[in-house]
């Protein structure tokens, strides 16, 4: 008897436990300094930021790789910085782009694109999500060629891990329909992301960079399809391009938030780096104004005269 009034008693103890632990339950384990959801915009201002060099690895070590390839600049020195210089393959450097890319930039504008596209007060937001977006791949392409893009960024979204790679024709296709589109419906007369960390959410900005995107990947296209090369470009034209640096897309860095490209390239990597001697002549054939910004030529050298 003595065992039953024992086995009741832990029972009621043991339910008025439960009773007890169920007040409040939601309260207690709520978060409320870590955040569930983020505005799309400050989503997409991680996605322009992850794109540029502001660390000292991910895409900044790719730089030194890739220059030689393009044959604009060389560098003379062999082991992290080997290149095309060298015929050489670091694979360590060439999956930088590619990890940053996927990993970071394109999921976080996948995103913005998949939370705004039906929000008619951020239509503005969408339109320069999926700028950023053609911006980030054409990088992409450019450098590894057919990728994935059509599924690329919705392994959270759609459930897509594995998503199937795309021919580059139809990247740029798609690319350039998606400036076109983009830049076109941009609307001051609608709300604007004032916390835009390129232009404060400025649509005309935004609209001269998404024609001016546009201009550059007609241009990719111009020897292998040049009736749509024309196509786009005289769009691009008509549309406004960039007039002047004020209408640069740049990140404004202080003492605090340093740009670390320019130490890579202006304080001990400077000597890394030089301009090929088939850049440089094209350069000065065509009377382009754009070498001496460029190119330094250091008072008192002896070598390198092809090169400036």
């Amino acid at each position: 008897m003595n065992t039953i009034k024992l086995y009741i008693g832990s029972l009621l103890t043991l339910f008025m436990l439960l009773a007890g632990c169920e007040e409040g339950f939601d309260k207690i384990n709520t978060d409320k300094v870590n955040p569930t959801t983020l505005d799309p915009a400050i989503v997409m201002n991680k996605g322009i930021l992850d794109a540029t060099y502001r660390d000292g690895g991910s895409t900044l070590q790719m730089l030194s790789y890739n220059f030689g390839i393009v044959q604009q600049v060389i560098t003379p020195y062999g082991s992290s910085l080997a290149g095309a210089n060298y015929n050489q393959t670091n694979t360590s450097n060439t999956q930088r782009v590619w990890q940053n890319f996927y990993q970071n930039v394109n999921k976080q504008v996948v995103d913005v694109v998949d939370k705004t596209r039906d929000d008619p007060e951020r239509s503005n937001l969408y339109n320069m999500a999926r700028i950023w977006k053609a911006y980030s791949f054409m990088i992409l392409t450019d450098t590894y060629g057919d990728i994935p893009y059509f599924q690329a960024g919705k392994g959270y979204l759609e459930d897509i891990t594995q998503a199937t790679y795309d021919p580059q024709q139809e990247i740029y296709m798609d690319i350039l329909n998606e400036l076109d589109e983009a830049s076109a419906t941009l609307d001051a007369s609608k709300p604007v992301e004032n916390s835009d960390i390129l232009y404060g959410g400025d649509v005309a900005h935004w609209q001269r960079l998404g024609y001016s995107l546009m201009l550059r990947a007609a241009m990719r296209l111009s020897k292998v399809d040049q009736a749509t090369a024309q196509t786009y470009i005289a769009k691009a034209v008509s549309g406004g391009l960039m007039e002047s640096n004020a209408d640069n897309a740049m990140i404004i860095h202080t003492a605090l938030y340093n740009n670390y490209i320019g130490q890579h390239l202006s304080a001990r990597e400077k000597t890394n780096y030089y301009l090929a001697a088939p850049f440089v002549s094209y350069l000065q054939e065509n009377n382009d104004p754009r070498l001496s910004s460029i190119a330094i030529r250091y008072v008192g050298a002896t070598e390198g005269l092809s090169r400036h």
